[in-house]
């Protein structure tokens, strides 16, 4: 039986995204205000706060390219305080971490695990507070 490459970045971003807004909890705060890019500044006047941004930062395959780790940024916004981003990541890492990551129509599966605690910071660019952890995907084709 022949291995498959890799699932691509995107299929483990839309894997991502589906567990975050198909999350009651999550769901209640952001809506569906998850985005798998970072928001570019020329857009930041039209994004509707709070919300969750997830980044691709980078990561690394096997060399038969069967297995990948993905590095991906994950923010929590909000407009009202850090203690908001706080709550909102706080429901993040409840619905992800140590999540096995697997949805019908994309090849991706595998799990993701937060690497890094989150740090508090604020984006001048959006006008809000936010925190954001390093998470890693490690994915079989």
């Amino acid at each position: 039986m022949a291995l498959s490459v890799a699932s691509s970045t995107e299929d483990v971003m839309q894997v991502l995204r589906h567990a975050l807004v198909t999350d009651s909890t999550i769901a209640a705060v952001v809506g569906d205000n998850v985005w798998t890019s970072h928001v570019m500044d020329a857009d930041a006047a039209s994004v509707t706060i709070p919300c969750i941004v997830m980044s691709v930062e980078g990561g690394s395959s096997s060399y038969n390219g069967v297995l990948q780790f993905v590095t991906i940024d994950i923010y929590a916004y909000s407009k009202i305080s850090q203690g908001q981003a706080a709550s909102i990541y706080d429901k993040i890492y409840k619905v992800l971490q140590a999540n096995r990551l697997a949805l019908d129509n994309v090849d991706a599966k595998g799990v993701i695990t937060e690497n890094e605690r989150p740090s508090a910071m604020y984006n001048d660019s959006l006008k809000a507070w936010a925190m954001r952890g390093i998470w890693v995907a490690l994915t079989a084709g």
